[in-house]
């Protein structure tokens, strides 16, 4: 009978042991499965949609509709990072043209753990929506189909309630945001492209050494008719007597020296002027006020040497004339890089990113790496424009770099 009782009682103890050791095992492994349910569903219940005009042309803003879409019966805060929701501050999309990936060349934000407002709250069925230009971060401007897709953020969060909100950068991860592909077709300009008369390549030595001195010589021909129209100031000889004859004789074989040195004085300036042109158009040198004048001072002082001659009246109409043509080449816009630096060089430090967004909006954002506050405004890094896509100036980058909120610096660097 005791054995009976003792056989029982081990039995009862094992029995309970493997319900104690079961009941650990659910327990343990049953909320995370659960969790990782929830998550997946959430992940897999939101949708994006994107559209675009199936037709633009060259140059036109790429203007992209973005929704996103709550599809559970539960409301969801969703992490805006890496979606059209904040803004274009990576690489959130990817398009494609003849094969060909077009790079990315927008800013790189820059993230800090994410507070409650950098979600946004869905409920169920809600949609978020935004609009972006995709042609500020890509390259449009080739003729052709191009096809986009939203790219799932690769660093996301999604919660229900706010307390599920991340704490920390590792609490984020990939979310799958399941998206359609739109395409658009790029189309030139009615008529075809229009193209300025001065828009001239740097590079090009057609319009260095030939298109440019042939300007400069015109400058010069012109500044010669004025000065040709220009008298000179009548000389009193009617009232000389017949002993200061000589020495009006001796003044008249000066003047007729002298004119060869015109002859001289004609060439040294067209050399002085072309010279100028071309630094100007390499690297926009009628900007700088100190490169200027020095430039102009130099060859004034040649130029007085050669008109020693002269009488003071010619001489100032003349280094005048040089000196006006050398200052007037600032106001000459070669191609877009000068009008770039012209904006580029209004920034001062202290502006705002918005302020600076006003001057440079109309620009293309090359690149560049910003950190961003919890509303999207641009805390500090730095951001690059471009003026142009030809292969002379697509590496023309004017970068402004900001701290605290406000420009501290502004740099260009020129192709």
């Amino acid at each position: 009978m005791n054995r009976t009782t003792n056989r029982t009682k081990r039995a009862n103890r094992s029995l309970r042991f493997c319900a104690i050791v079961l009941m650990a095992v659910v327990l343990s492994v049953c909320p995370a499965t659960s969790c990782g349910e929830a998550t997946a569903t959430a992940e897999s219940k939101l949708e994006a949609t994107i559209e675009v005009s199936p037709m633009l042309t060259s140059g036109e803003a790429v203007k992209l509709a973005f929704a996103l879409t709550n599809n559970m019966a539960t409301r969801l805060h969703v992490l805006k990072w890496y979606t059209p929701l904040e803004g274009i501050a990576g690489e959130i999309f990817r398009v494609e043209s003849d094969g060909q990936v077009i790079p990315y060349q927008g800013i790189l934000a820059t993230r800090t753990v994410p507070s409650s407002e950098a979600y946004v709250l869905l409920e169920p069925g809600e949609s978020a929506s935004a609009e972006v230009d995709l042609a500020t971060a890509y390259d449009f401007s080739k003729v052709g189909e191009y096809t986009i897709e939203f790219i799932s953020p690769k660093i996301s969060h999604v919660a229900r309630t706010e307390t599920e909100m991340a704490q920390r950068l590792e609490d984020l991860g990939p979310v799958q945001i399941p998206s359609n592909s739109v395409t658009v077709e790029i189309a030139s300009e009615p008529g075809g492209p229009t193209v300025s008369p001065l828009s001239l390549d740097p590079h090009d030595n057609v319009a260095r050494f030939v298109v440019l001195p042939a300007i400069a010589g015109l400058m010069v021909l012109v500044g010669m008719v004025i000065v040709a129209v220009v008298p000179e100031p009548r000389k009193e000889s009617d009232t000389q007597s017949q002993d200061t004859k000589p020495a009006e004789d001796s003044g008249h074989a000066r003047v007729d020296s002298a004119k060869p040195r015109y002859g001289i004085l004609v060439v040294t300036f067209w050399i002085a002027l072309s010279g100028f042109l071309i630094l100007d158009l390499a690297g926009s040198i009628s900007l700088h006020l100190g490169l200027t004048v020095a430039y102009a001072a130099i060859w004034v002082l040649i130029g007085a040497l050669l008109l020693r001659d002269s009488s003071a009246r010619r001489k100032v109409l003349i280094l005048s004339l040089f000196v006006i043509a050398v200052f007037c080449v600032r106001f000459v816009d070669w191609n877009s890089r000068k009008p770039f630096l012209k904006d580029l060089y209004t920034i001062r430090e202290g502006m705002t990113p918005t302020q600076v967004e006003e001057i440079m909006g109309r620009y293309t954002v090359g690149g560049g790496q910003t950190e961003s506050a919890e509303r999207g405004e641009i805390v500090a890094g730095s951001i690059s424009y471009r003026h142009t896509q030809e292969a002379w100036g697509n590496s023309d980058w004017g970068t402004v770099t900001f701290e605290s909120g406000r420009v501290v610096n502004v740099d260009f660097s020129p192709d």
